[in-house]
C-alpha cells in the first residue's frame, strides 16, 4: 500500500517502506505501522506521531517500531526525530532480524541521530557503532539502548540508558563491516 500524502506530511500505511534519499514528515496523529528505511541519508521528522506495534515476539521475530535494513550493507546519515513508539519489542532498529532471533546489527559507518524520540518498548535501540561518534542521542526518553561494536556514542541530555558491548576480536556475526 503506498502513503497517502496530505501537504507536506505522509499518513503511513501499515508498512511504510522508505527507498530514496530525502526528508520525510509524517503527519500527527496515532498509526499501527511499521517503518522501514532502506536508503542513505534520510531524515525522518514525526512531529510526536504515535506508532503503535503488534508487541510481538513470535517465531523469533521481534516486532520494531522503526527498521533501517537492507540485507548486508550499511547506511549512512539517517536522522529520526520526533517519534512516539510503543508497544514493540525494539524502537529504532539497525538490524537484520533472522528466523531464529538472531540479530545482525548493521553499522552506522556515517552518523546514526537519533532527536527528541520517546520509547515505550522493551529496547529503545538496537545497533553497532563503528566509528567514533557514529550514534548521536539527543533528549530520547524510553527502555535502554544497545550498542554493539568498539565505536563510540555521544549522548547529550538524553534519559537512555546505554549498553555499549565491544565485540572486537570476536568471531562474531553481530557487526558486519
Amino acid at each position: 500500500m503506498n502513503p497517502i500524502l496530505l501537504a507536506a506530511c505522509i499518513i503511513p500505511p501499515m508498512l511504510l517502506s522508505i527507498n530514496h534519499p530525502g526528508e520525510y514528515t509524517i503527519c500527527p496523529g496515532t498509526y499501527s505501522t511499521h517503518i522501514s528505511i532502506q536508503s542513505d541519508n534520510v531524515t525522518l521528522n514525526c512531529l510526536g506521531t504515535r506508532m503503535i506495534g503488534d508487541g510481538a515476539f513470535e517465531t523469533g521475530v521481534w516486532s520494531q517500531g522503526i527498521q533501517i535494513c537492507n540485507g548486508a550493507r550499511t547506511f549512512e546519515n539517517i536522522t529520526i526525530q520526533g517519534c512516539r513508539i510503543e508497544n514493540s519489542v525494539i524502537g529504532i532498529s539497525g538490524t537484520e532480524v533472522e528466523d531464529e532471533g538472531m540479530h545482525s546489527a548493521l553499522p552506522s559507518r556515517g552518523k546514526l541521530v537519533l532527536k527528541n524520540n520517546v520509547f515505550k518498548t522493551n529496547y529503545s535501540v538496537f545497533t553497532c557503532s563503528l566509528s567514533p561518534g557514529s550514534v548521536i542521542l539527543e533528549r530520547n526518553k524510553g527502555g535502554p539502548a544497545i550498542i554493539l561494536g568498539n565505536g563510540t556514542v555521544n549522548s547529550q541530555k538524553d534519559a537512555l540508558h546505554v549498553y555499549m558491548y565491544d565485540i572486537t576480536g570476536y568471531n562474531n556475526p553481530q557487526c558486519r563491516y
